[in-house]
């Protein structure tokens, strides 16, 4: 565990906010929550301000590419801007050099093509098939011991709204006083008031029409998933499972406990007497037999303190039968999700891998074929303009 980092990333602030409010959050440090979280005060002209909205919009979008939009931006910059750079950098100016960087050049679009052709029907390929034995067919290896099947992700429900349900959906959106786009307004006038910005209607209704789409689909996406949540709830409740205290802790209670109690938790390392072996490991991200041992010791401590905290929080949780159920199945949601991850991370790690070797291997057999292709019509195109000169020559004589 690297607990210097966790304490770094927590400021004493922020943790007593954290208690006071009961908030549950995670706090991360990407671009996308610092600029939701930002406060212009004075001083910055309007161009600042705006722009600084276009750029949250922009982190926005970008939390929500997917891997096949950011093989396709990988593939237009190894196929057009690669040989941009490739012809327009310095060199000797001779021919050699110039035919040299034209055969470079080359190469990079037939490899934006290949690796298109082979990463994307891949990716396409290892998302639908994980996806199937997670959801339809319940594959053991993706089931959780206390959860059991995973309760469906709310990407994997977004590809499966229908149109009916949308329409439904933009129905209400669209109705006279809705509720939907007075909140979807809110959120937006919200946005410019952060920045000391005034929205006006014509911006408004712009923004508005541009976000309707995604803002109606993460509504229906948030309605099934509590549906599910409470049906898994129900399952549970049939078995009436035995909760201990301790399976009602939050990774970010945790995170927490650990800046908190940052001192107790900086004397179990210095009470594990790490060598500078088992440091260089430990950052390394491998462990030892210490190293195991010192991660249960941080983990049961972790899981103490954090406790201690949720107890001082949230003191009905524990009275509260159905409240004590559904933080238990949302605590084991995140925990098999977070393993459905990883294990899916690695099977398409290991299929692009393969994906990647077959896309070398054509593009070594493609590259100088087409380049002879080319060499070869580039001479006839010489030779056909070599013959007319010639006969213009002789008519002349």
């Amino acid at each position: 565990m690297k607990i210097d980092k966790i304490q770094q990333a927590y400021s004493a602030t922020v943790a007593n906010n954290l208690i006071a409010n009961g908030r549950h959050a995670a706090m991360t440090s990407n671009i996308a929550n610092t600029a939701d979280s930002v406060s212009f005060q004075g001083g910055l002209d309007k161009v600042a301000k705006r722009g600084w909205l276009v750029l949250r919009d922009l982190s926005s979008t970008m939390k929500n590419v997917s891997e096949i939009t950011n093989a396709i931006i990988a593939a237009v910059g190894t196929g057009i801007i690669a040989p941009l750079v490739i012809l327009g950098s310095p060199g000797k100016g001779d021919k050699n050099d110039k035919d040299k960087k034209k055969l470079q050049a080359l190469r990079q679009p037939i490899s934006a093509v290949f690796q298109l052709g082979f990463q994307v029907p891949a990716t396409m390929l290892v998302n639908k098939g994980i996806n199937r034995l997670v959801y339809q067919k319940h594959f053991p290896m993706f089931n959780d011991p206390d959860l059991g099947t995973l309760i469906p992700d709310k990407k994997y429900l977004k590809g499966q709204i229908t149109q009916a349900e949308y329409a439904a959906k933009e129905a209400e959106f669209a109705a006279s006083g809705s509720a939907l786009k007075s909140e979807l307004e809110n959120i937006i006038r919200e946005e410019y008031r952060e920045v000391g910005l005034t929205v006006t209607d014509s911006e408004l209704a712009k923004k508005v029409a541009k976000r309707k789409k995604n803002f109606l689909r993460d509504k229906i996406v948030g309605e099934k998933h509590k549906v599910l949540l409470e049906d898994k709830v129900r399952e549970m409740a049939a078995k009436n499972p035995v909760i201990e205290d301790v399976r009602l802790v939050t990774n970010d209670y945790r995170d927490l406990a650990k800046h908190k109690f940052a001192s107790e938790f900086a004397q179990k390392r210095k009470d594990a007497n790490l060598s500078v072996f088992d440091k260089i490991l430990d950052t390394m991200g491998f462990s030892n037999k210490k190293l195991n041992k010192l991660k249960k010791d941080i983990d049961a401590l972790a899981d103490e303190k954090a406790l201690e905290l949720l107890r001082s929080d949230e003191p009905a949780i524990f009275t509260d039968h159905s409240a004590k159920l559904k933080r238990f199945v949302q605590n084991c949601e995140e925990k098999s999700r977070d393993l459905y991850g990883k294990k899916k991370f690695w099977i398409s790690l290991f299929i692009n891998l393969f994906m990647i070797v077959a896309s070398c291997y054509a593009l070594n057999w493609a590259h100088p074929r087409v380049n002879e292709l080319i060499m070869r019509k580039k001479a006839e195109k010489e030779a056909k303009a070599q013959g007319v000169t010639d006969t213009q020559k002789v008519e002349v004589k």
